[in-house]
């Protein structure tokens, strides 16, 4: 927890495809309430800082009235992991490599799908659309869409709790 915040940190590779898409699923799901306590942000593992988000993920969104289009990359550091409360990866690997750099972020570092799920064995990675048509893109604004609405009882319970010791 950062500036007294609970923060939200949502990682992919590039930080150009799904998880500026999630984290702009996720800042318009989360209740007034919550979304006072919290910020919401996201990272690549192998991000190039500064790149603007795909443009088929800004319209993927835009489609969903979510404007994510002054999004740039960024980079996953060790700080950001060290002060993120939850972080939401989209593969296995991105979860492997957040412990790699920070074997204490176990607890608080999830594959999206698995913490969306009632039974965590459920869960699955979402797959990367980089290269392809709109539609991929579309497909995977539709499973984090799903996921992060199934998450969010999670998710503001999380908030709620921080900010109740």
């Amino acid at each position: 927890m950062r500036d007294g915040l609970y923060q939200i940190l949502a990682i992919c590779t590039g930080n150009i495809c799904r998880s500026p898409m999630a984290e702009g699923l996720i800042r318009v799901r989360l209740s007034a309430r919550a979304a006072e306590f919290a910020t919401v942000g996201s990272a690549g593992i192998a991000a190039v800082p500064g790149v603007p988000a795909s443009s088929h993920s800004v319209e993927a969104c835009r489609r969903h009235e979510i404007d994510i289009s002054a999004h740039r990359s960024r980079p996953l550091t060790k700080e950001m992991i060290d002060e993120a409360d939850l972080i939401l990866v989209m593969e296995g690997h991105h979860r492997a490599a957040i412990l790699m750099a920070e074997r204490s972020a176990a607890d608080r570092t999830f594959l999206i799908s698995e913490f969306a799920a009632e039974n965590a064995a459920r869960g699955t990675g979402i797959n990367d659309p980089i290269g392809q048509d709109i539609d991929a893109y579309l497909d995977v604004f539709r499973r984090l869409d799903d996921d992060i609405t199934r998450a969010m009882p999670r998710i503001e319970a999380s908030v709620d709790s921080s900010f109740r010791r």
